[in-house]
């Protein structure tokens, strides 16, 4: 398997990804299929194009994604980022590459100074928080019911460095 950072002439793979993962996988994140699909190309080319996140896609040996997953500054918390967009198509769970994509995660936090990486898991999502647990992140106690659809959002957090 391998992982790589995507650029901006991966607008159309970002799009096929993440749509692809919203659709199969409505109540693992905030934003909604609809939401995204009338994004527009500058909607998706200013998500690759910040100076502060990072996207990264798992390809398995036939080279076919099998998995997304970003990272985020918060510009209001400097120190502190977030691991969002997590997903790993259905084919391809239970092989590692939810490992890899946090650790690709974790790593380009860690060498951008980052202090904090922190998530939000959908309650009940058990696999995936048991996931997160291997890489360190811990529960941090705060939790959001979302507005679209009622599910509680729990928070967690890592420490780095």
């Amino acid at each position: 398997m391998d992982v790589r950072r995507l650029e901006l002439a991966d607008r159309d793979l970002l799009r096929d990804l993440r749509l692809r993962a919203l659709a199969e996988a409505p109540s693992a994140f905030g934003s909604s299929l609809a939401e995204e699909e009338a994004f527009t190309d500058a909607d998706w080319d200013a998500r690759l194009g910040r100076s502060d996140a990072a996207t990264f896609v798992a390809v398995d040996g036939d080279g076919t994604p099998v998995g997304l997953c970003t990272g985020v500054a918060d510009p209001d918390l400097p120190g502190t980022a977030d691991l969002v967009g997590m997903w790993v198509a259905p084919e391809a769970r239970r092989a590692g590459v939810g490992d890899v994509l946090v650790a690709r995660v974790v790593a380009w936090a860690g060498a951008g100074g980052i202090e904090v990486l922190r998530l939000c898991v959908t309650e009940g999502n058990d696999g995936a928080e048991r996931l997160y647990r291997r890489h360190g992140f811990v529960r941090t106690g705060c939790a959001e019911a979302r507005t679209r659809d009622g599910l509680a959002e729990i928070g967690m957090e890592r420490p780095l460095g």
